[in-house]
This record gives structure tokens, C-alpha cells and sequence, in this order.
């Protein structure tokens, strides 16, 4: 079942072929997550972008990572957006076309069509555990790198959002039959997976937990991930497991842990 997440038809043609899944993700975590420090925000100024820049983003989606921070933006910055959905291209060219500075294209980030040293920074926002091939990715970003380049990749540990793990295993035991494709670039594996192309390798941490207090926003997310897997008889079970622990707690709890590395020097 987790293997859908890193395969890249399935991630092109359902998960990934426009933002309404991602949207719903989203929408959970910007309104009940407790670190009220914008997450995008956080990660902008850990990737330290300067004037005159040129930025690639590969897996950029609807280019979540840039609309908030619009308002920061150096002067000058060539920003190159990529995504191997052509629909999330089509999404962020809606959402930041008339702004200078930003290209989008419809690319794999295994097979990157830029030429050696093109850019001073390149950002993995929460996509490298889905790529087919994490090694290739890394090979191809540490070619297109400049010598004094950042890559900044952000992922989540192993626990994160583990509360929905937990929700879900009593109607689905076969969620667990499997590995998390989480596995494959966390914050417990991904500095050793980066050293292997970088010689200097940083984690930072972003400290958040969710407290939902409304059920719905949380089926939106579940329904976005696993909603193939549903029947109405679970959704019923669902909300029904989710208001009872909002009523009886005041909120859903659920954990959260995700950080970025800040890679440097690639050999």
C-alpha cells in the first residue's frame, strides 16, 4: 500500500495530479498546529536565498513553498519551479506567474535538464521520500549545484503524525503490512543519505503538534492520503473515534516531527 507513494505514475496521474490532496494536508496543519511560526517561513530563512540568486525546487507542487514568503523574496532572484505532475505546474504557474522571476517546468527530478553548477540553492520541500531512486536525485543535485551551493531538504521522522497511523490500524491492520515510505529519507537516515554527496550536512528542527478540534478537516487529510481505501461504513468510524476524543479531550492530538538538513559543499 505505501509502495503507491514512490511510484511515480501513481504519484503523476491520482496523488499528485493537481493540488487538492496537498491543499487538504495543508489546510490541517496551518489551522491547528501550536507552533504559530509559519512553517514555510522557517524554512525560507534556513535556505538563506540572497539577491541575485538562482533557486531550483524540485517537487515544488503548487508552489506552497513560495506564496507565503512572497513579501521576502530578494531582488533579482531567478526562481525555477519543478514538479513531475504536470498539474501541479499548471497550479503554481496560476499562483505565481505575475510575479518576476519565477519559471516552472514540468520535470523529473532524476533527469534534471539544467546544465552543471546552475544553481546557488536548490530545495527538497517534504519530496525526496517519494522519489523511485533518492541516490539519483542527490547524483543529479549535486551536479547541478554550484561549488558554494545549499541544498535544503526537508522531511519528517518517524513518528510524525503517528496519532493517524494509530486511527487507522484498528480498521485497516494492512497499513502496517508494510514500510512507511517515510522510512526513506527521515530525519533519523536522511544526514547519512546526504553525506554521501555533501561534505558538510546540518539538521534543524521545527518543534509543532497538532491540536484538531473540528473532525472534518482531519478526515479531509486522512481522505487525501488513504480515501481509495475507504468505504462509508469507515469514514462513519472515523468521525465517530474523532468527535469522541474531541469531546471527551477538547482536541485530537496528534504528534509532529519534522525539521530540514541544510547540505553543503558537494563533493
Amino acid at each position: 500500500m505505501f509502495d503507491q507513494f514512490c511510484d511515480s505514475a501513481y504519484l503523476k496521474k491520482s496523488q499528485y495530479k493537481n493540488a487538492d490532496n496537498l491543499n487538504a494536508r495543508i489546510a490541517l496543519h496551518q489551522r491547528f498546529s501550536t507552533n504559530k511560526a509559519d512553517w514555510q517561513d522557517w524554512v525560507f530563512k534556513k535556505a538563506d536565498i540572497q539577491t541575485g540568486q538562482e533557486v531550483l525546487e524540485i517537487g515544488s507542487g503548487p508552489g506552497s513553498f513560495w506564496k507565503p514568503n512572497l513579501h521576502q523574496i530578494p531582488e533579482n532572484l531567478t526562481s525555477v519551479l519543478t514538479d513531475i505532475s504536470i498539474g501541479m505546474v499548471k497550479n503554481a504557474k496560476t499562483l505565481l506567474e505575475t510575479y518576476p522571476g519565477f519559471h516552472f517546468s514540468n520535470v523529473d527530478s532524476m533527469r534534471l535538464p539544467f546544465k552543471q553548477d546552475s544553481f546557488d540553492r536548490v530545495i527538497a520541500n517534504h519530496m525526496l521520500y517519494h522519489v523511485p531512486d533518492i541516490a539519483t536525485v542527490l547524483r543529479e543535485t549535486t551536479r547541478v549545484i554550484k561549488p558554494n551551493g545549499i541544498m535544503v531538504a526537508a522531511t519528517n521522522g518517524e513518528n510524525h503524525m503517528l496519532e493517524t497511523y494509530t486511527l487507522l490500524s484498528h480498521l485497516l491492520p494492512e497499513f502496517f503490512s508494510k514500510p512507511r515510505v517515510l522510512r526513506r529519507f527521515n530525519l533519523d537516515n536522511g544526514e547519512s543519505l546526504l553525506r554521501k554527496k555533501f561534505n558538510s550536512v546540518e539538521l534543524h528542527l521545527y518543534e509543532d503538534s497538532l491540536k484538531v478540534t473540528e473532525a472534518q478537516p482531519l478526515l479531509d487529510y486522512l481522505d487525501s492520503l488513504w480515501g481509495a481505501y475507504f468505504d462509508e461504513s469507515i469514514r462513519t468510524t472515523l468521525r465517530n473515534l474523532i468527535e469522541h476524543e474531541i469531546a471527551a479531550k477538547g482536541f485530537f492530538f496528534i504528534q509532529k516531527s519534522t525539521g530540514v538538513f541544510i547540505a553543503k559543499n558537494p563533493k
